[in-house]
Order: structure tokens, then sequence, then C-alpha cells
């Protein structure tokens, strides 16, 4: 990516590198954060009975597999919002200094379409969302089902079960944060993408 245009220009320092800095600034105390509360809770639960650890973990790898089968479309959502967004501050900045100016009413319409693909790109962005947070109601199945069995079997006193329920909520609050983190971040990760695209350009002439 090089940049041919005052339009880009101010996308990129305004935008991009905004995004950028939101990125960084914020997601790693997040995620320790988080991190520091799952990865305790996984290990308790586990004292327990090691049985009863597969229903976190499988909360976990199900987040972990749709997170690679939605990969691309998690990328590529707000590919075209931006790109359309960069081209339409481009155009004002056509317009501004042109003579005669151009028509200003063709830029309103740009802005409505700008509106709406922002409005799809969030709504892919939720549906990915909504289907990673069907975790919770994975592993608070299975727990059930598992420490039910292994509580009429004998194998694990109610105590136990009860207590691995309120460390298997510990385990799956943070994920849900993490969930929530890292598709609050798409829009700033493309961002991102477009900067060392724009550096790589520069780098390379």
């Amino acid at each position: 990516m090089t940049i041919s245009s005052y339009g880009e220009a101010i996308d990129l320092i305004d935008g991009d590198v905004e995004g950028a800095i939101y990125l960084y600034h914020n997601i790693y105390l997040d995620i320790t954060l988080n991190l520091g509360i799952l990865l305790p809770s996984l290990f308790i639960i586990f004292s327990y009975n090691s049985l009863i650890i597969i229903a976190p973990l499988a909360a976990i790898l199900y987040i972990i597999i749709i997170k690679l089968f939605f990969r691309k479309l998690y990328l590529r959502s707000h590919e075209e919002y931006v790109e359309t967004n960069t081209h339409l501050i481009c155009s004002i900045s056509t317009a501004k200094s042109s003579v005669p100016r151009s028509n200003f009413d063709d830029l309103q319409k740009n802005c409505n379409t700008i509106r709406l693909l922002s409005l799809f790109a969030k709504g892919k962005i939720s549906l990915l969302e909504f289907f990673s947070n069907l975790h919770y109601l994975l592993g608070i199945i299975l727990l059930f089902y598992l420490g039910s069995s292994l509580t009429t079997e004998g194998t694990l006193p109610i105590g136990d079960f009860v207590s691995a329920a309120i460390y298997l909520e510990r385990v799956l609050l943070p994920t849900a944060s993490l969930i929530s983190i890292y598709y609050a971040t798409s829009e700033a990760r493309y961002r991102r993408k477009r900067i060392n695209q724009c550096l790589q350009g520069t780098l390379d002439e």
C-alpha cells in the first residue's frame, strides 16, 4: 500500500494509527488479566477430578474451532467499510480543493453507503461473537453430564461437584471476555494490517 493522495494520508493518520494504538494499548493488559483468572481456575477444576476438566477444555476447543473456521470472514469483515471510508475521505479532499467543487450530493450518498457497510460489518462480527459464546452453554451441559454421572457412581463428592461448577464459571467468564476483546478489535486489526503494508511499501522504495 502506497499513499497516493492527501485523503489516504488523513485516514492513515487519523484512523489506522489511532486504531493500532488502541489495539496495542489495551489488548495486552486485558488478555493478561483474564488469563490470570482462567488458568488457575482450570488447575483447580482438574484437582477435583481429572474428568471434570473435559467440560471447560471442550468449551475452549469449541472457541478455537469457531475462530479458525471463520478466520477469513473475521479478517475481512471491515475491509469493504474501511476502504470505502478511505475513498470517501479522498473524494472530500479532492472536492474541497477543486474548482468548481464537485457535487456534494454524491458525497452524501457515499456517506449513507458507508453507514450501511459499517452496519453489515458489525452484524458479521456480532454473529461470529454469538456463535463463539455458545461455548458457555456447551461447558455447562458437559459439566452437569459428567458431574452427575461421577456423583452417581460415587467417584465425585457432591461438594466437589458444586465447587467445580463454581470454578467453571470462573473459567467461562474470562473466556467470554477474551472473545469480546477478539471481536471488538477486528477493525483495529485490519487498520494495523494497512499500516504494515504502508510501511513495507515505504521500505521497499
